[in-house]
């Protein structure tokens, strides 16, 4: 079976998400470094996307295609894990950016706690994106029927409007 049109969107943010993670690595380290004014730029595009395009991709999964897939396998396990994965680093996208607010406010006391939120994030959308790529979306591939992949991207295209 070959992948359609809605797993290849899917997969394609999960490329940009994990340049973007690169991103959030190199400020990490300036931080380390203590190098705010390096770190401070690549930090605010990271959360630029992350309040765009992250929050447009969770929205295409939670509205799009978990729904169609619980029918499938339930709302336990997997899509359960990711459901509870989005809101965790939505936690820590918050926090980070308290942070960042911080820093730019001259509050150099957030700088060791700005780089362990940054290095957390690095870490746990990493691991997600995996669980999608390796378990998740093949998953879906194998158990939607020609219609439940349809259903996914009207759904995926509704989410996107109201958004």
């Amino acid at each position: 079976m070959s992948e359609w049109a809605a797993l290849s969107i899917l997969h394609h943010a999960h490329g940009v998400g994990l340049e973007k993670l690169k991103l959030l690595e190199d400020a990490a380290e300036e931080l380390k470094k203590g190098r705010t004014a390096e770190a401070l730029p690549k930090l605010r595009e990271v959360l630029t996307f992350f309040n765009g395009e992250l929050r447009t991709h969770f929205l295409h999964e939670e509205d799009g295609l978990f729904p169609v897939l619980a029918r499938i396998i339930g709302r336990m396990g997997p899509i359960g894990v990711m459901i509870d994965e989005h809101q965790s680093l939505w936690r820590a996208v918050d926090t980070l950016e308290e942070h960042v607010l911080a820093l730019e406010q001259g509050n150099a006391t957030s700088l060791a706690e700005t780089e362990r939120v940054a290095t957390h994030i690095v870490w746990l959308l990493r691991s997600h994106i995996q669980k999608e790529d390796e378990m998740l979306f093949p998953l879906a591939e194998r158990s939607l029927s020609p219609e439940g992949q349809l259903e996914v991207v009207q759904r995926i295209k509704a989410a996107t409007v109201s958004a």
